[in-house]
């Protein structure tokens, strides 16, 4: 996995801005890890075990609505 994860630093890490180059859209070191663990001989093993809702990132102040939203909705699913 720290392998990958260098890897990736080569990959992304912009020297002279100080940064991650983002040009292709979000980084998402997670998704990017799957994704070269997966065309390894030995792969990765992934399987869904979160609800929808927990997927919900926070980017933006409206996230944060949407995020509170969800946890209520989960908690009163919860004590049902």
């Amino acid at each position: 996995m720290f392998a990958v994860l260098r890897e990736l630093r080569e990959r992304f890490w912009n020297q002279s801005k100080g940064c991650y180059d983002r040009s292709r859209g979000e980084l998402g070191f997670p998704n990017e890890m799957i994704n070269i663990l997966a065309r390894r001989s030995n792969g990765v093993f992934a399987g869904p075990i979160a609800d929808w809702r927990e997927e919900q990132g926070i980017k933006e102040l409206a996230d944060v609505s949407a995020c509170a939203s969800f946890i209520a909705e989960l908690q009163e699913e919860d004590h049902r």
